[in-house]
């Protein structure tokens, strides 16, 4: 009496030829597209069905689990991969395929508005100029690969972007802060001392302390000599800028120029201390 044939055989077309001469028929799976054969032995059938052929419907491969359920399947893998069961088998292609569509989905489903786009590029942009950083970062490859694993659809600036319109634009609104925030003062002081930048050039830069210093301007000073009328003169300008009647002292160090400019500001401003420091 001949042996039934799996129930695997009604998802494949069956040749009723043998392959290359061999005791199982050649078996043709009915969803492929093109058609794929395979040598008909039930458990390599199986084994198209639940992992090789991407057309099959989801209702087989749970027919293909109930008949099986229970049942250890052996089916021809590398030597490092061990399948005990279908059940098995199934779940890790089901949590994949989901892993992947839900992928797909926050992908296509996240968009990013241009007042988004706007936000972030203002963000990004005091953590760049904020922390020193250059601004080669938004053209490197794991910094990118970093921003659109957090939010996919946004675009990061290029450098042209960054070192023009984001950088006035940020220059802008941390000005608009600090006025904002010593306007609020009832008393400040002010502090100041000389400086040469990175090009080498002089320069003079003024702290305001409310009582946490916050950088007010610096200025070049060029060929223009330090004398005691000229720093007196930026002192005043920097005075009137915030108010004379919030300036409750002015620190600078005990150079003889400075000293100077105290005796000269001293009289146009007489409730104001002018403090020297070593």
């Amino acid at each position: 009496m001949p042996r039934p044939k799996n129930s695997v055989w009604k998802f494949f077309h069956n040749s009723e030829e043998r392959k290359n001469g061999k005791q199982h028929f050649v078996a043709t799976c009915k969803y492929c597209n093109p058609p794929f054969i395979i040598d008909g032995q039930p458990q390599r059938m199986i084994k198209h069905l639940l992992e090789q052929c991407k057309n099959v419907p989801e209702d087989v491969k749970a027919e293909l689990l109930s008949s099986s359920k229970n049942t250890t399947v052996s089916l021809p893998l590398p030597q490092s991969t061990q399948i005990t069961s279908l059940e098995s088998t199934l779940q890790e292609l089901n949590t994949n395929k989901k892993r992947k569509t839900q992928t797909a989905i926050d992908n296509y489903a996240d968009k990013c508005t241009n007042k988004e786009q706007e936000e972030i590029d203002q963000y990004l942009a005091r953590v760049i100029f904020g922390g020193g950083l250059p601004l080669s970062l938004v053209e490197d490859e794991y910094f990118i690969a970093f921003c659109k694993k957090l939010r996919p659809a946004y675009e990061l600036p290029n450098r042209s972007k960054l070192s023009n319109g984001l950088l006035n634009e940020t220059y802008k609104n941390v000005t608009k802060n600090v006025t904002q925030h010593v306007k609020k003062k009832n008393l400040v002081c002010i502090t100041s001392d000389g400086w040469t930048n990175s090009r080498c050039e002089p320069i003079i830069n003024f702290m305001v302390t409310t009582p946490k210093p916050i950088f007010w301007k610096a200025m070049e000073t060029k060929e223009k000599r330090h004398t005691s009328d000229f720093i007196a003169q930026q002192f005043d300008d920097v005075i009137n800028e915030i108010g004379a009647n919030k300036v409750a002292a002015v620190l600078t160090d005990n150079a003889s120029n400075m000293k100077a400019a105290h005796n000269i500001l001293k009289a146009k401003y007489p409730n104001i201390f002018f403090l020297g420091k070593n």
